[in-house]
């Protein structure tokens, strides 16, 4: 807390000047609380009152007006500028186009990243949103691999026993192959004369078949078929020139019958189909016992010449062809004695393959319905920075703001350094403002402030510290910290760099007793004032002074409110309005207010 004495010497100093200049004789002792003597005045001691106020103590600084968010909005590629949308002080939404580059300046680049966009937005959509079809065929796939794999594990009885036949059949058809060989091999004359008999037999059977089949009812039947369709031609001609006669008639007589006119048609038609199947069987009987008379002939040239041939010799060329067929027989029955083996008893490769397998498809059907998250943050990732090289392009506007600058035109050349467009919201207005080194130490974040524009002087931003350096810059043997001021408030008057002063409150203190600076005496004991009792005396109470404002002094001390202290001069002394404020400047001096809860007003004292 500040001595008080210093004040008191200035006070009565000036109340000297004064007394003389204006021709008056003022003479008064301040003693120190004993009954010392008082100079023969004509003016009484006058007296003052002890308060209790609320104190406000407060630091002034300047500065200038700042949006509170400012946006460098760059470019992200080269080229040259195509169109400008903003001038300084357009207001634009977040996604706005400010700039646009020249497609003919960015070649092929433009298009290869539109490209590469849709290819990473199609993959990202396979990914999330596959077809059905897609599913279908993964769930087959998955239902395949567990089929094969429980076939190997546990086989069907239909599988079991096709597997079996095949080895039968295999081992049949190698033992035909390995007796033709033997045969070919040798010159049994009485096995190929027996070939021979046995074609002869069968060519005399189908000639003899042939003949049954020529001779048999077919030809009967086809002569009264013939008959019949006679007979139903001429009912057919009879009734039709008969209805043309008179087409108002049901029935007509028709050769040997009445008969109406749709009755006479399917006569007719029928007589008709009737000779033409008859006529087809007759013609595919023929044709059969045809196709069987000269495939027995054929057969049996075949065996004539291979009893011929078997007179001769074995031939070189027919043994090595039956050798051959004997090998193929002997490798298509290890092939089926393979798979039945394996069926019965399962390789366990062949197992651990078709795990994999069935594995392999479930893990793809589990990524079709229910994808990776790794796999889509990546995909996303890939669409995203696609995106961005599509946008590179195109300068939109991150936020709401105000435009503040421009630094393009179209046809100049975009560059990635530097600011094209700066962005800001004048919404919000800031003030960062120089603190002496020795007041800042009083500078709390969240403290409130008072924002004054020196231009306008009927506005006032309430607003709170929202930083302070902790760096100082010294500057002509004094060293200033920049403390910054946000306010969330704003007037249209305001433009951004406009002085301003913001006086920001450090201390409130509710309660506070004060007195009037003339009523604070010193003497050898320390500071006192002297108390008005009832019976009109006064006593020494003593006190200790602080921080002194518009001619109030805060005291502690055995006082209370409303209490009458006695004043060292005969002047009137000016105290306090209970709403008058001021800021604490360089000397610390806090300012009184009448009531707590009211907003400190007026400027700093010197």
């Amino acid at each position: 807390m500040k001595s008080i004495k210093r004040h008191i010497g200035q006070f009565l100093g000036l109340m000297l000047v004064a007394a003389m200049l204006a021709g008056c004789s003022v003479i008064q002792s301040v003693t120190g609380g004993t009954s010392g003597s008082t100079s023969s005045t004509s003016t009484a001691a006058s007296v003052g009152t002890v308060k209790t106020i609320t104190a406000v103590t407060s630091v002034t600084g300047s500065g200038s007006t700042e949006a509170l968010q400012t946006i460098a909005v760059s470019w992200k590629t080269s080229g040259m500028v195509g169109t400008v949308n903003v001038k300084a002080g357009d207001k634009v939404k977040a996604g706005d186009v400010l700039m646009t580059i020249d497609p003919a300046s960015a070649g092929t680049a433009q298009i290869e990243a539109q490209a590469t966009l849709s290819s990473a937005v199609k993959a990202l959509d396979q990914l999330l949103n596959p077809t059905a079809l897609e599913i279908a065929n993964a769930q087959k796939a998955v239902s395949d691999a567990q089929t094969n794999l429980n076939n190997l594990l546990t086989p069907t009885e239909i599988a079991l026993a096709s597997a079996k036949q095949a080895v039968a059949a295999a081992q049949s058809t190698l033992q035909t192959a390995q007796k033709t060989l033997a045969n070919s091999k040798s010159t049994n004359l009485t096995y190929y004369q027996e070939q021979v008999n046995l074609a002869q037999n069968a060519l005399t059977n189908a000639q003899q078949n042939a003949t049954v089949t020529d001779i048999g009812s077919l030809p009967v039947q086809l002569r009264q078929a013939q008959s019949d369709l006679e007979r139903a031609t001429n009912v057919y001609n009879n009734a039709k020139d008969a209805f043309t006669k008179c087409p108002a008639c049901i029935t007509v007589w028709a050769y040997d019958r009445m008969t109406d006119w749709a009755t006479a048609q399917n006569l007719y038609n029928d007589a008709v189909n009737k000779v033409s199947q008859i006529q087809i069987q007759i013609d595919q009987a023929q044709r059969s016992n045809s196709e069987s008379v000269a495939s027995a002939q054929s057969d049996l040239a075949t065996a004539q010449n291979s009893l011929k041939a078997a007179t001769t010799g074995p031939n070189t060329t027919t043994v090595s062809v039956n050798q051959a067929a004997v090998m193929v027989a002997e490798a298509a029955l290890k092939d089926a004695q393979t798979n039945l083996d394996d069926l019965l008893n399962p390789d366990a490769t062949q197992i651990a393959v078709a795990k994999a397998t069935l594995s392999n498809a479930q893990d793809a059907l589990d990524t079709l319905t229910n994808p990776d998250p790794t796999d889509v943050v990546n995909a996303r990732a890939k669409v995203a920075a696609a995106q961005d090289a599509v946008d590179a392009y195109t300068l939109k506007a991150p936020v709401d703001g105000e435009v503040l600058a421009v630094n393009y035109q179209p046809g100049d050349m975009a560059s990635t350094s530097g600011a094209a467009v700066t962005l800001g919201n004048r919404d919000h207005i800031r003030v960062q403002v120089a603190v002496d080194e020795s007041d800042v130490g009083k500078i709390k974040v969240g403290n409130p402030v008072t924002v004054t524009i020196d231009a306008l002087t009927d506005v006032a931003l309430p607003a709170t510290v929202t930083w302070v350096n902790p760096t100082g810059t010294a500057s002509n043997g004094l060293v200033k910290y920049t403390v910054q001021v946000d306010s969330t408030k704003t007037d249209p008057q305001i433009l951004l760099g406009m002085s301003a002063t913001a006086q920001i409150v450090t201390s409130t203190k509710v309660g506070q007793l004060a007195v009037p600076l003339a009523a604070v005496q010193y003497d050898t004991q320390g500071e006192y004032v002297n108390r008005l009792k009832t019976d009109g005396a006064f006593e020494r109470v003593t006190v200790k002074s602080g921080d002194i404002q518009n001619g109030l002094v805060f005291v502690e001390g055995n006082l209370a409110n409303g209490d009458q202290v006695s004043l060292t001069a005969t002047s009137s002394t000016t105290t306090a309005s209970t709403s008058s404020s001021s800021a604490g400047g360089a000397g610390g001096l806090g300012s009184l207010t009448g009531g707590p809860g009211e907003p400190p007003s007026g400027g700093p004292q010197p």
